[in-house]
């Protein structure tokens, strides 16, 4: 009888069954070919996956029984491919990853059954002679996976058995760093103990405060400083430790820093200042702590360029009227970052009550620049009717040039808003103005699929042959979209069916080239030249069609 079956005679219960089904595991991988794709694998072996992905969980709670120790033991150590094709199918550094790309060498055993908390595998793995200091994995080495995932008595062993304690490397630079990013106070403490480096650079967090930090974790932080972690250090993603707790809301910590002699004002990574951390993450009380402390509401970083312009882009109404009652409205003008200004980065947000208040400030509707060119296009982008409106009343230009999509016209016609379309046409937008990536708004509602959009500018006067952009003319751009109806409409509008010019040269070869096969059979029943010639696709088209015929194609061959 089988070990299986004797089980099921026995009787079962889930600490039997977690060891055989270790063993069925391991023994099933162990029979698999090396060579082969893993999709191969996958397909004509069923259990690969899953024996690939769960041997660890259940071999945890029994890797105590010696057969089952023996069993992993054979596996991680025998010189065959069972573990490369383990490795193979799984990757436990990056378990969600079901395309299995390689990131890095391939690790050691003692590094996978320490980040997988397998105690008594380690310290079998360190008796055979395991390196304890290999690189390699995500995480550079065993301590640090250990450290990582919280397992202290693998820490513990690591450390016994000569681990490296400020060895560099991985994904957070070093044990002490993952440990705190981890929030195992315990191994922190056990670290620090051994003779961690509290100020060591490197890795995703820069140091071990700015981690711990990040993770919430205030008796970390707590622990940290105690230790001598340099309050002001820089670095990482985050910039420093202050920037990271005020992004994440962490109020006691900021408290905690501020108090410790944090520079409230300093500038770098990728979140500009403490201020305009806060501001991002949308905490009026961190906000307000760090006014207290002398933050400045002027400097500009970061993708928002500042605290008023990101506050404003997050919609967080308080804390801009907080940032302007602090000074911030000395700046409200000021151009930089990626919105401009933060008119522009409100108006992109959709939030009216902002820009009004912006607007109160003496905030500039006609200013030029950052991604949308003006404040105008970046509502009408948005599609936000009533800030449209309220610009307009303003102000604002209807047909400012410049921007992402050349004017608000433009912007509004891509993105199918067509209220907004209605209003800005009404307020004297030009219907035929050109500039921009589509070249005029009937060729970026036809881009956008926008059927009522394009009806609505075709009855405001738009010029349905109107030249000009990658694509020519608003035909080819719909042909190309395979959006018939827009095709339809256009034509019945008068739209050239044989216009050439742009990138496929014309209408039927940028459907021919899309393999749109009903607006193919449209234009040609339109009138459109079957053999005219042009444009960069179709000619590669026609080059490819050309070589096979003579490669002795058959065209009659269906």
């Amino acid at each position: 009888m089988t070990e299986v079956g004797m089980m099921f005679q026995k009787g079962i219960n889930e600490f039997s069954a977690r060891g055989s089904i270790t063993k069925v595991c391991l023994a099933y991988l162990s029979q698999l070919d090396e060579q082969r794709p893993a999709r191969e694998i996958r397909a004509e072996f069923p259990l690969a996956q899953y024996s690939a992905r769960y041997w660890m969980y259940h071999a945890g709670p029994v890797e105590v029984e010696k057969d089952v120790q023996e069993s992993i033991l054979d596996f991680l150590l025998q010189p065959t491919q069972a573990y490369a094709v383990w490795r193979k199918l799984f990757d436990p550094d990056r378990p969600w990853d079901e395309e299995m790309r390689q990131y890095g060498m391939m690790a050691t055993p003692i590094y996978y059954t320490s980040l997988a908390g397998l105690l008594h595998t380690v310290e079998l793995l360190l008796k055979e002679g395991a390196d304890v200091n290999a690189q390699g994995g995500q995480y550079g080495n065993a301590l640090q996976a250990a450290s990582v995932k919280g397992n202290k008595e693998i820490v513990q062993l690591l450390l016994k058995a000569g681990a490296d304690v400020n060895a560099p490397g991985g994904h957070y630079g070093n044990a002490l760093q993952a440990a705190s990013a981890g929030g195992n106070k315990e191994i922190v403490q056990l670290l620090l103990e051994i003779g961690a480096d509290v100020n060591a650079q490197g890795g995703f967090y820069g140091n071990t405060l700015q981690a711990a930090s990040a993770g919430g974790n205030k008796e970390i932080v707590q622990l940290l400083l105690e230790t001598g972690a340099d309050v002001n250090a820089r670095g990482g993603l985050y910039g420093n430790a202050l920037r990271a707790a005020s992004f994440h809301s962490y109020k006691e910590i900021v408290e905690l820093l501020l108090e410790t002699g944090t520079d409230v004002i300093a500038q770098g990574g990728s979140y500009g200042d403490a201020l305009w951390a806060a501001s991002t993450g949308g905490n009026k009380e961190i906000v307000q702590l760090l006014l207290e402390a002398g933050a400045d509401t002027i400097p500009q970083g970061g993708e928002y360029s500042n605290a008023l312009w990101a506050a404003s882009a997050r919609g967080n109404e308080e804390i801009v009227q907080l940032l302007l009652e602090a000074g911030a409205n000395a700046d409200v003008n000021t151009q930089d970052g990626h919105y401009g200004n933060a008119l522009q980065a409100a108006s992109a947000g959709g939030n009216k009550e902002i820009v009004q208040r912006l607007l109160e400030t003496g905030a500039d509707v006609t200013a030029q620049g950052g991604f949308y060119g003006n404040t105008l296009q970046a509502a009408s982008a948005g599609g936000n009717k009533e800030i449209v409106q309220l610009l307009l009343e303003i102000g604002a230009d209807v047909n400012a040039q410049g921007g992402e999509y050349g004017n608000a016209l433009q912007a509004a016609s891509v993105k199918g808003n067509k209220e907004v379309v209605q209003l800005l046409l009404e307020t004297g937008a030009n219907v035929n103005a050109q500039g921009g990536p589509y070249c005029n708004a009937l060729q970026a509602a036809s881009a956008g699929g926008n059927k009522e959009t394009v009806q609505l500018l075709l009855e405001a006067g738009a010029d349905v042959n109107a030249r000009g952009g990658p694509y020519y003319n608003a035909l080819q751009v719909a042909s190309a979209g395979g959006n018939k109806e827009i095709v339809q409409l256009l034509l019945e509008t008068g739209a050239d069916v044989n216009a050439q010019g742009g990138l496929y040269g014309n209408a039927l070869r940028a459907a021919s080239f899309q393999g749109n096969k009903e607006i193919v059979q449209l234009l040609l029943e339109t009138g459109a030249d079957v053999n005219a010639q042009g444009g960069v696709c179709g000619n590669t088209l026609q080059e490819i069609v050309q070589l096979l015929l003579e490669r002795g194609a058959d065209v009659k061959v269906r």
